[in-house]
């Protein structure tokens, strides 16, 4: 596993969007947006369990990931992770929970987390980094981990 560096860690510290890629029974690739907590040096994300990219998830684990800042301009900062995900049943609440609350503030990330746990078939993934790359990151040096 790799480790995020401080320059990674200050640039995921905010809520930004993710977009997770997996990959389809056919080898097509499938990607989504997704929010994701910090645990450590993995990502904790969630989803339905019946969603396609849950269920690419249990077949191969195997994933990308790319959090940059949106802004369109040549040097958009950004980091990318490739990894293996697995399930985390026993985390999806809490992430449900949590995740919301990072992304939506307490009362409005309270009331969204309810409507997902809602749904039983909630689960949570962790991902286990293998390769980290950053671009452009404000920090010492600028490229975090390689």
């Amino acid at each position: 596993m790799s480790q995020l560096s401080a320059d990674v860690r200050r640039f995921l510290a905010p809520p930004r969007l993710a977009r997770l890629a997996t990959t389809n029974a056919d080898g097509s690739p499938h990607v989504v947006p997704v929010w994701y907590l910090i645990d450590g040096d993995a990502f904790l994300i969630t989803t339905r369990s019946g969603r396609v990219t849950a269920r690419n998830i249990v077949r191969d684990g195997r994933v990308a990931m790319v959090v940059d800042t949106e802004d369109n301009s040549p040097h958009c900062p950004c980091v990318t992770v490739e990894g293996r995900a697995a399930m985390a049943p026993e985390l999806a609440e809490r992430v449900a929970r949590e995740v919301a609350v990072r992304y939506l503030g307490p009362e409005a990330g309270t009331a969204y987390a309810e409507k997902m746990l809602a749904d039983r078939g909630r689960s949570a993934f962790r991902v286990q980094s293998e390769k980290i790359r950053s671009m452009n990151l404000p920090g010492p040096s600028g490229k975090g981990a390689r």
